[in-house]
């Protein structure tokens, strides 16, 4: 039996998973290890729990195995960063900022440099980076690496939030969560897995951006209604559902309710920007490849949403309350 405050919801797209899910989940866990990621039996065991391989096997389910892995490799990253000024160590905006130091190092240099040059999260990055500028083009990693930042900068901004108790209005939280929720990387490793980068006159059209934008709000604010019991024990205010709560003055079930309707909306302005594409790539005349690039990464954003829907709902139990 369902209640208004259960996060599942139904999508007008199906989700999708990797022939080679089991595959991609165990190659993920072997690398989270290799790293030092997931030390001691506890965080081992949270490894199994928790199934990143399998989130980034549903969001990427065309996906070239050995991209499908890479694409895994930093779901699980982004997880681990998460957990850091969630519940880790570097909570406090001092230690966030030396960590976000570290990450900007490798982005800079290739190399980790610094204090923490040593420790699992950087060398891991470090890892994934060289492994990008394998398959990407130059343009393509400035484009991933400020979305990067955005991430650090939007986790320092959580940490502040937290610090002083209280959520953001809503139209201030939207472009907050975007950037610390880590969906626009997520959606720039669709060009990976598809072996094709798009135009900047693509990427920057306003029809294109809507459809990035309200994608990343869906991803976003469908994990807020998974995340919430972790967040409140964290003590973290950047939640939709609690950004709902005090900005509306509503008890727990109005705020999911209206959550869910934030998203349907949110649901028909990304079919509403998609059915502007064909009068996009006229305009644009573009070539016939970067048609079909254009459409396999619209399909992405999709997978990428309704994969992390599934993902969250029935794959892992990173959220799910202790016994």
């Amino acid at each position: 039996m369902t209640s208004a405050t259960t996060p599942f919801i139904n999508l007008p797209f199906p989700a999708r998973q990797h022939p080679e899910s089991a595959r991609i989940e165990k190659s993920t866990r072997d690398w989270v290890v290799r790293f030092g990621l997931a030390r001691g039996d506890a965080r081992k065991q949270g490894l199994v729990q928790s199934r990143f391989g399998e989130a980034a096997a549903y969001g990427y389910p065309d996906a070239p195995l050995p991209e499908a892995e890479l694409a895994a490799a930093w779901f699980a990253w982004l997880f681990f960063v998460d957990d850091h000024h969630e519940e880790g160590a570097h909570g406090s905006a001092q230690q966030w900022t030396e960590v976000t130091e570290a990450v900007r190092g490798v982005l800079e240099r290739g190399l980790p440099t610094g204090p923490l040059a040593d420790t699992p999260l950087i060398r891991a990055l470090a890892d994934l980076s060289h492994r990008f500028d394998a398959r990407a083009s130059s343009a393509w990693k400035k484009r991933f690496a400020r979305h990067l930042m955005g991430i650090m900068a939007g986790g320092l901004r959580d940490i502040q939030l937290r610090e002083g108790g209280t959520p953001l209005p809503l139209a201030e939280y939207i472009p907050l969560r975007r950037d610390a929720s880590a969906v626009l990387t997520c959606f720039d490793v669709i060009e990976i897995c598809v072996h094709t980068e798009l135009p900047d006159q693509i990427h920057h059209s306003p029809v294109f951006q809507e459809i990035i934008l309200a994608g990343a709000d869906l991803f976003s604010w469908i994990n807020d209604l998974y995340s919430l019991d972790k967040e409140i024990a964290c003590g973290i205010v950047s939640n939709l559902i609690l950004v709902l709560q005090h900005e509306r003055r509503l008890n727990r079930e109005q705020a999911f309710i209206a959550a869910r309707a934030l998203i349907s909306d949110r649901v028909n302005d990304l079919l509403a920007a998609e059915q502007h594409l064909t009068e996009l790539i006229d305009t644009l005349h573009v070539d016939t490849a970067t048609q079909e690039a254009v459409h396999r990464y619209v399909a992405g954003i999709r997978d990428c949403i309704a994969g992390s829907h599934q993902w969250h709902a029935h794959g892992t139990r990173r959220y799910q309350k202790s016994p």
